[in-house]
């Protein structure tokens, strides 16, 4: 199995580890974790269209028009057409969606500061390189798992502080 095949999968590993405990913490404030990423993305990036909601937090356009009308019903969420754009639809939070967001990120931020000072360490250096390596790729047209390889390698080595340029 190359090499990419093999990052791939301890990254879905990973990626399943932290979701189940991200989806538990969340489950205590009664937010699901798509619900979760809608509300932090519209209190991060303000009032958005759906287009750009959906996008951003990897949701279909289907699925995402579901979880908004229920949300909207929830009072958690409310749409207003664009001031500029009379032709767009802007998703804002409420108040209740304000709050229910500023719950679930209490929770997860103190979840995370009970972690190991390792754990959050290692997390944090992971975040970087993940970045740094998403960037890369971005910027690339095709990449092979070579290539892929040693930009994941890389950037993982950057944050460590270990590269080499030679």
């Amino acid at each position: 199995m190359g090499t990419a095949s093999q990052v791939a999968l301890q990254a879905d590993a990973l990626v399943r580890r932290l979701r189940s405990r991200l989806e538990a913490l969340l489950a205590v404030q009664g937010c699901a974790l798509d619900e979760w990423r809608v509300l932090d993305h519209v209190a991060t990036n303000g009032p958005s269209v759906m287009s750009k909601i959906g996008k951003d937090v990897g949701l279909a356009p289907s699925v995402l028009s579901k979880l908004v009308d229920r949300m909207v019903t929830n009072n958690l969420l409310y749409r207003r057409i664009d001031p500029a754009d009379r032709r767009r639809i802007n998703i804002h939070l409420t108040n209740r969606g304000t709050a229910v967001h500023r719950s679930c990120a209490d929770v997860l931020d103190r979840a995370d500061a009970h972690l190991d000072t390792g754990v959050r360490d290692a997390l944090t250096s992971l975040q970087v390189a993940v970045g740094n390596a998403l960037d890369v790729l971005e910027s690339a047209e095709s990449v092979s798992d070579d290539n892929l390889f040693w930009t994941i390698n890389y950037a993982v080595q950057s944050v460590a502080g270990n590269t080499n340029e030679t």
